[in-house]
Protein backbone atom coordinates (compact mmCIF):
# COMPACT_ATOMS: atom_id res chain seq x y z
CA UNK A 1 0.00 0.00 0.00
CA UNK A 2 2.98 2.50 0.83
CA UNK A 3 4.71 2.03 -2.67
CA UNK A 4 1.09 2.75 -3.96
CA UNK A 5 0.41 5.77 -2.46
CA UNK A 6 4.22 7.22 -2.85
CA UNK A 7 3.42 6.25 -6.97
CA UNK A 8 0.46 8.04 -6.87
CA UNK A 9 1.89 10.83 -5.01
CA UNK A 10 5.03 11.06 -7.52
CA UNK A 11 2.78 10.75 -10.22
CA UNK A 12 0.31 13.92 -8.99
CA UNK A 13 3.06 15.68 -8.23
CA UNK A 14 4.54 15.63 -11.68
CA UNK A 15 1.02 16.83 -13.06
CA UNK A 16 0.70 19.08 -10.65
CA UNK A 17 3.95 20.39 -11.56
CA UNK A 18 3.21 20.59 -15.41
CA UNK A 19 -0.27 22.28 -14.63
CA UNK A 20 1.64 25.27 -12.19
CA UNK A 21 3.55 25.77 -15.03
CA UNK A 22 1.56 26.26 -17.58
CA UNK A 23 -0.79 28.63 -15.36
CA UNK A 24 2.27 30.65 -14.45
CA UNK A 25 3.86 31.28 -18.13
CA UNK A 26 0.18 31.88 -20.03
CA UNK A 27 -1.74 34.17 -17.04
CA UNK A 28 -3.62 36.24 -19.85
CA UNK A 29 -4.66 32.59 -21.36
CA UNK A 30 -6.12 31.53 -18.23
CA UNK A 31 -7.58 34.14 -17.38
CA UNK A 32 -9.43 34.28 -20.77
CA UNK A 33 -10.58 30.91 -20.84
CA UNK A 34 -12.06 30.95 -17.38
CA UNK A 35 -13.46 34.10 -18.25
CA UNK A 36 -15.27 32.55 -21.19
CA UNK A 37 -16.07 29.48 -19.17
CA UNK A 38 -17.64 31.88 -16.69
CA UNK A 39 -20.15 33.75 -19.46
CA UNK A 40 -22.02 30.76 -20.18
CA UNK A 41 -23.86 30.64 -16.36
CA UNK A 42 -23.75 34.45 -16.81
CA UNK A 43 -25.90 34.43 -20.31
CA UNK A 44 -28.46 32.04 -18.73
CA UNK A 45 -29.01 33.70 -15.72
CA UNK A 46 -29.32 36.52 -17.54
CA UNK A 47 -31.90 35.17 -19.96
CA UNK A 48 -33.55 33.99 -16.89
CA UNK A 49 -34.12 37.82 -15.63
CA UNK A 50 -31.78 37.02 -11.92
CA UNK A 51 -30.78 40.62 -10.44
CA UNK A 52 -27.64 41.71 -11.89
CA UNK A 53 -26.34 41.77 -8.32
CA UNK A 54 -26.40 37.83 -8.73
CA UNK A 55 -24.72 37.88 -11.83
CA UNK A 56 -22.06 39.52 -10.59
CA UNK A 57 -21.38 37.64 -7.60
CA UNK A 58 -21.78 34.34 -10.04
CA UNK A 59 -18.56 36.06 -11.86
CA UNK A 60 -16.26 37.18 -9.21
CA UNK A 61 -15.72 33.88 -7.60
CA UNK A 62 -14.47 32.14 -10.75
CA UNK A 63 -12.08 35.29 -12.03
CA UNK A 64 -10.83 35.41 -8.57
CA UNK A 65 -10.18 31.50 -8.90
CA UNK A 66 -7.93 31.99 -12.00
CA UNK A 67 -6.04 34.88 -10.31
CA UNK A 68 -5.31 32.69 -7.55
CA UNK A 69 -4.50 30.08 -9.77
CA UNK A 70 -1.93 32.06 -11.90
CA UNK A 71 -0.57 32.61 -8.76
CA UNK A 72 0.41 29.16 -7.83
CA UNK A 73 3.69 27.72 -8.55
CA UNK A 74 5.39 24.37 -9.18
CA UNK A 75 7.31 25.16 -5.64
CA UNK A 76 4.11 26.02 -3.98
CA UNK A 77 2.45 22.60 -5.31
CA UNK A 78 5.42 20.58 -5.00
CA UNK A 79 6.15 21.19 -1.17
CA UNK A 80 1.93 20.54 -0.78
CA UNK A 81 2.15 17.34 -2.93
CA UNK A 82 6.01 16.33 -0.62
CA UNK A 83 3.79 17.01 2.65
CA UNK A 84 1.56 14.72 1.15
CA UNK A 85 3.53 12.33 0.98
CA UNK A 86 5.24 12.86 4.70
CA UNK A 87 1.68 12.92 5.63
CA UNK A 88 0.79 9.43 3.87
CA UNK A 89 3.82 7.84 5.49
CA UNK A 90 3.64 8.64 8.37
CA UNK A 91 -0.47 7.62 8.65
CA UNK A 92 0.68 4.29 7.31
CA UNK A 93 3.55 4.20 10.20
CA UNK A 94 0.93 4.95 13.06
CA UNK A 95 -1.56 2.09 11.42
CA UNK A 96 1.45 -0.17 11.45
CA UNK A 97 1.86 0.32 15.06
CA UNK A 98 -2.33 0.62 15.58
CA UNK A 99 -2.25 -2.53 14.40
CA UNK A 100 0.33 -4.03 16.41
CA UNK A 101 2.49 -4.88 13.17
CA UNK A 102 5.93 -2.54 13.72
CA UNK A 103 8.10 -4.30 15.98
CA UNK A 104 11.99 -4.90 16.51
CA UNK A 105 12.86 -8.41 17.41
CA UNK A 106 15.29 -9.77 19.65
CA UNK A 107 16.95 -12.57 18.95
CA UNK A 108 18.98 -13.03 22.06
CA UNK A 109 22.91 -12.90 21.71
CA UNK A 110 24.36 -14.38 18.42
CA UNK A 111 25.12 -17.29 19.72
CA UNK A 112 21.69 -18.64 20.59
CA UNK A 113 19.70 -16.74 17.68
CA UNK A 114 17.04 -19.81 16.36
CA UNK A 115 18.78 -22.38 14.24
CA UNK A 116 21.92 -20.21 14.48
CA UNK A 117 24.06 -21.79 10.96
CA UNK A 118 21.16 -21.02 9.07
CA UNK A 119 20.06 -17.77 10.17
CA UNK A 120 23.50 -16.02 9.54
CA UNK A 121 24.32 -17.86 6.29
CA UNK A 122 20.66 -17.01 4.91
CA UNK A 123 21.25 -13.08 5.17
CA UNK A 124 23.92 -13.47 2.23
CA UNK A 125 22.41 -15.95 0.59
CA UNK A 126 19.33 -14.19 0.22
CA UNK A 127 20.25 -10.87 -0.58
CA UNK A 128 19.62 -9.76 -3.78
CA UNK A 129 20.74 -6.22 -4.33
CA UNK A 130 22.27 -5.32 -1.08
CA UNK A 131 25.06 -6.76 1.50
CA UNK A 132 26.61 -5.11 4.15
CA UNK A 133 29.17 -6.12 6.87
CA UNK A 134 29.65 -3.88 9.54
CA UNK A 135 31.93 -4.99 13.21
CA UNK A 136 35.53 -5.04 14.25
CA UNK A 137 36.57 -7.83 12.90
CA UNK A 138 34.07 -9.63 10.97
CA UNK A 139 35.91 -13.00 11.91
CA UNK A 140 33.25 -14.82 12.03
CA UNK A 141 32.57 -14.45 8.56
CA UNK A 142 35.70 -14.25 6.65
CA UNK A 143 37.83 -16.64 8.94
CA UNK A 144 35.36 -19.60 10.53
CA UNK A 145 35.71 -22.29 7.98
CA UNK A 146 36.75 -22.48 4.35
CA UNK A 147 33.41 -23.36 3.43
CA UNK A 148 31.76 -20.60 5.47
CA UNK A 149 34.22 -18.27 3.11
CA UNK A 150 33.54 -19.92 0.03
CA UNK A 151 30.02 -19.48 0.66
CA UNK A 152 29.98 -15.83 1.39
CA UNK A 153 32.35 -15.32 -1.73
CA UNK A 154 29.66 -16.89 -3.78
CA UNK A 155 27.06 -14.78 -2.24
CA UNK A 156 28.94 -10.66 -2.75
CA UNK A 157 30.20 -12.32 -6.23
CA UNK A 158 25.98 -12.70 -7.40
CA UNK A 159 25.11 -9.74 -5.79
CA UNK A 160 27.81 -7.29 -7.58
CA UNK A 161 27.28 -9.41 -10.98
CA UNK A 162 23.35 -8.64 -10.94
CA UNK A 163 24.17 -5.08 -10.16
CA UNK A 164 24.28 -5.09 -6.73
CA UNK A 165 26.24 -3.71 -3.54
CA UNK A 166 28.78 -5.42 -1.21
CA UNK A 167 30.21 -3.13 1.46
CA UNK A 168 32.72 -4.53 4.45
CA UNK A 169 33.43 -2.42 7.42
CA UNK A 170 35.78 -3.33 9.81
CA UNK A 171 38.45 -1.80 12.24
CA UNK A 172 41.60 -0.02 10.96
CA UNK A 173 43.69 -2.64 12.80
CA UNK A 174 46.81 -3.84 9.97
CA UNK A 175 46.25 -7.59 10.89
CA UNK A 176 42.42 -6.80 10.28
CA UNK A 177 42.92 -5.40 7.41
CA UNK A 178 45.45 -8.08 6.53
CA UNK A 179 43.00 -10.70 7.12
CA UNK A 180 40.06 -8.99 4.89
CA UNK A 181 42.38 -8.28 1.94
CA UNK A 182 43.39 -12.29 2.35
CA UNK A 183 39.69 -13.36 2.36
CA UNK A 184 39.51 -11.35 -1.63
CA UNK A 185 42.62 -12.62 -2.53
CA UNK A 186 42.00 -16.70 -1.04
CA UNK A 187 38.20 -16.84 -1.85
CA UNK A 188 37.34 -13.92 -4.31
CA UNK A 189 39.53 -12.96 -7.12
CA UNK A 190 40.55 -16.78 -8.56
CA UNK A 191 36.64 -17.12 -8.73
CA UNK A 192 37.18 -14.08 -11.02
CA UNK A 193 40.30 -15.38 -12.80
CA UNK A 194 38.40 -18.28 -13.58
CA UNK A 195 36.21 -16.53 -15.91
CA UNK A 196 36.61 -16.13 -19.62
CA UNK A 197 38.25 -13.21 -20.72
CA UNK A 198 34.72 -11.14 -21.60
CA UNK A 199 33.37 -11.85 -18.36
CA UNK A 200 35.99 -11.66 -16.22
CA UNK A 201 36.56 -7.93 -17.37
CA UNK A 202 32.93 -7.15 -16.98
CA UNK A 203 33.24 -8.53 -13.70
CA UNK A 204 36.95 -6.52 -12.41
CA UNK A 205 34.23 -3.50 -13.77
CA UNK A 206 31.69 -4.30 -11.89
CA UNK A 207 33.55 -5.02 -8.08
CA UNK A 208 35.73 -1.75 -8.54
CA UNK A 209 32.64 -0.06 -8.27
CA UNK A 210 30.29 -2.14 -6.24
CA UNK A 211 32.47 -3.75 -3.33
CA UNK A 212 33.60 -1.39 -0.96
CA UNK A 213 35.69 -2.23 1.57
CA UNK A 214 35.96 0.12 4.23
CA UNK A 215 37.82 0.89 7.82
CA UNK A 216 36.46 3.36 10.63
CA UNK A 217 38.15 3.29 14.58
CA UNK A 218 35.18 2.88 16.74
CA UNK A 219 31.53 2.45 15.64
CA UNK A 220 28.26 2.36 18.11
CA UNK A 221 26.89 -0.60 16.52
CA UNK A 222 27.68 -3.76 14.43
CA UNK A 223 25.69 -4.39 11.68
CA UNK A 224 24.35 -6.84 8.59
CA UNK A 225 22.22 -5.52 5.74
CA UNK A 226 20.48 -8.29 3.61
CA UNK A 227 18.46 -6.47 1.33
CA UNK A 228 15.28 -5.48 3.27
CA UNK A 229 16.42 -6.89 6.81
CA UNK A 230 18.82 -5.37 9.41
CA UNK A 231 20.74 -6.66 11.92
CA UNK A 232 22.03 -4.77 14.79
CA UNK A 233 23.91 -5.72 17.70
CA UNK A 234 24.84 -2.79 19.92
CA UNK A 235 28.36 -2.96 21.56
CA UNK A 236 28.03 -2.89 24.80
CA UNK A 237 30.57 -0.24 26.82
CA UNK A 238 32.61 -3.22 28.70
CA UNK A 239 34.52 -5.20 26.63
CA UNK A 240 33.53 -7.91 28.96
CA UNK A 241 30.16 -8.11 27.81
CA UNK A 242 30.46 -7.95 24.43
CA UNK A 243 29.80 -11.51 23.38
CA UNK A 244 26.64 -10.99 25.33
CA UNK A 245 25.16 -8.46 23.28
CA UNK A 246 21.66 -8.55 21.93
CA UNK A 247 20.90 -9.17 18.59
CA UNK A 248 17.86 -6.63 17.37
CA UNK A 249 16.43 -7.61 13.71
CA UNK A 250 14.73 -4.49 12.18
CA UNK A 251 12.84 -4.94 8.74
CA UNK A 252 11.70 -2.56 5.79
CA UNK A 253 8.22 -3.96 5.96
CA UNK A 254 7.35 -4.66 10.17
CA UNK A 255 9.48 -1.42 11.02
CA UNK A 256 10.32 0.66 7.89
CA UNK A 257 10.79 4.05 10.23
CA UNK A 258 13.36 2.58 12.25
CA UNK A 259 14.91 0.78 9.74
CA UNK A 260 15.76 3.45 7.02
CA UNK A 261 17.08 5.57 9.83
CA UNK A 262 19.37 2.82 10.65
CA UNK A 263 20.34 2.32 6.73
CA UNK A 264 21.03 5.84 6.57
CA UNK A 265 22.99 6.56 9.47
CA UNK A 266 25.35 2.95 7.74
CA UNK A 267 25.10 4.67 4.54
CA UNK A 268 26.96 7.38 5.86
CA UNK A 269 29.58 5.70 7.33
CA UNK A 270 30.34 3.81 3.71
CA UNK A 271 30.26 7.43 2.45
CA UNK A 272 33.64 8.41 3.96
CA UNK A 273 35.60 7.92 0.93
CA UNK A 274 38.85 8.91 2.77
CA UNK A 275 38.47 5.66 4.87
CA UNK A 276 38.17 3.17 1.58
CA UNK A 277 41.14 0.28 1.49
CA UNK A 278 41.50 0.10 -2.47
CA UNK A 279 41.42 -3.19 -3.46
CA UNK A 280 43.37 -3.76 -7.01
CA UNK A 281 41.04 -6.29 -8.61
CA UNK A 282 42.73 -5.87 -11.87
CA UNK A 283 45.61 -8.27 -10.42
CA UNK A 284 44.89 -12.15 -11.20
CA UNK A 285 44.92 -13.97 -7.61
CA UNK A 286 48.11 -16.59 -6.86
CA UNK A 287 46.99 -19.95 -7.19
CA UNK A 288 49.35 -21.02 -4.63
CA UNK A 289 48.05 -18.51 -1.65
CA UNK A 290 44.49 -20.61 -2.20
CA UNK A 291 46.11 -24.00 -2.06
CA UNK A 292 47.89 -23.09 1.52
CA UNK A 293 44.34 -22.71 2.72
Amino acid sequence: MRTRLILRGTDMKSLFDKISIFLRDRPALTHLTIALVATVPAIVLILSDLKLRDVLIILVYPLALSYGASLLTARTVGRAVSLLQFELAATKHEMIVLLGKARIVCHGTKYNVPNAHRFWNDLPSAAKSKFYLMSHSNKSWIRKTHDQSEMLADAMLRIVRNGGAVKVLSAPDDAIVKSTIRFVEVHIKPKVASLDPTSQSEMTRRLTKNFIYMTAPETNYSAVVSDDRLIIIPIPNSKDFRDDALVLELSAQTSPFEFHNYLSDIERVFSNELARVDIDWHAVADRSIRDTV
